[in-house]
């Protein structure tokens, strides 16, 4: 019982992390990019701009995967919040590992991903660089 207790809050601690901090800083980095690159092209219109383009594309694709990702977290942890849907401590904790861990795991490697793409002052939380040498 309590393993799953401990799993659904580091699901539902995810879940919130990812969508008030996580996916704003996205948004706005991609903002700053986006409108980086509008200057740019209204300044600049010889300037080759594909590698640009092509970094902001990639930011927007694993920004997607990790809304469809959040998306899954979101719709595991509603199973096992309807009572009843899953029977049993035993069947729940299967659950948790079978289903909360990798829907958790998946939607950790595009926000670790994310994380390379945002400029690290605009990055909600701390990076391990930073809590290991004091860095801000």
């Amino acid at each position: 019982d309590q393993y799953n207790k401990d799993i659904m809050v580091e699901a539902r601690c995810m879940r919130a992390l990812t969508t008030e901090r996580i996916l704003p800083a996205v948004f706005k980095a991609q903002t700053q990019f986006n409108a980086s690159l509008s200057a740019l092209a209204a300044n600049c219109p010889a300037v080759d701009k594909s590698a640009q383009v092509s970094y902001v594309s990639s930011m927007g694709e694993e920004l997607n995967s990790a809304i469809v990702a959040l998306n899954q977290l979101e719709k595991v942890i509603k199973t096992m919040e309807t009572p009843g849907l899953i029977q049993g401590e035993e069947a729940q904790s299967y659950f948790c590992r079978d289903d909360v861990l990798p829907a958790m795991e998946e939607l950790r490697k595009h926000v670790d991903r994310l994380e390379g793409m945002v400029d690290f002052r605009e990055w909600p939380l701390p990076s391990y660089s930073a809590m290991f040498f004091n860095q801000s």
